[in-house]
């Protein structure tokens, strides 16, 4: 079943990615097989370190300062994008408040 996951994760990957973890799958020899080959959890592991951000926190700090609601925008998308963003940063309730109004349109 994991190795199932595996190959459909990668059958949808792109350039790098794929180049990365294509390796892997063309290893013939099955003591040097990778351990993510085989494992969800370990395939995960091994697409974070990678290709994941570095500091997910601070990226989701940064994407934060910069949202901004456009006019053609709905409440509803902002309010997801907002809330997804929060949750990934250790701020307090005051500074999400003043984060999320000041991101809104005039």
């Amino acid at each position: 079943m994991d190795e199932s996951k595996v190959f459909f994760a990668i059958s949808h990957m792109k350039r790098t990615a794929l180049e990365w973890f294509e390796q892997g799958i063309m290893q013939n020899d099955p003591l040097h097989t990778l351990v993510w080959h085989s494992s969800w959890k370990d395939f995960i592991i091994e697409l974070r370190t990678n290709f994941g951000p570095a500091n997910p926190a601070g990226s989701a700090e940064a994407e934060l300062h910069h949202l901004c609601m456009g006019h053609d925008v709905r409440l509803t998308d902002y309010l997801v994008h907002f809330n997804t963003l929060a949750a990934c940063v250790g701020w307090g309730e005051g500074a999400l408040h003043f984060q999320f109004y000041d991101g809104l349109p005039e």
